[in-house]
């Protein structure tokens, strides 16, 4: 694989490119990316529904990183 080298010109843009679609990858989350943060917005009226959306927006997570 070639890689970016760190500190060049090209690789703020680069990583844009790459995590641009992220968010598509959790239909009905919520999902805020910051500089070198992301984070995943769930909510739910019971607590056995928070956990099951959570655990499901976390397995298309993990389904999108391991294609990326």
């Amino acid at each position: 694989m070639d890689r970016v080298p760190q500190g060049s010109v090209l690789g703020p843009l680069l990583f844009l490119l790459y995590i641009n679609d992220l968010p598509n990858s959790v239909l009905g989350g919520k999902i805020k990316l910051f500089a070198d943060d992301t984070n995943l917005f769930v909510s739910a009226k019971t607590m056995n529904e928070l956990e099951s959306k959570a655990n499901s927006f976390l397995l298309n997570l993990d389904s999108w990183l391991k294609a990326n």
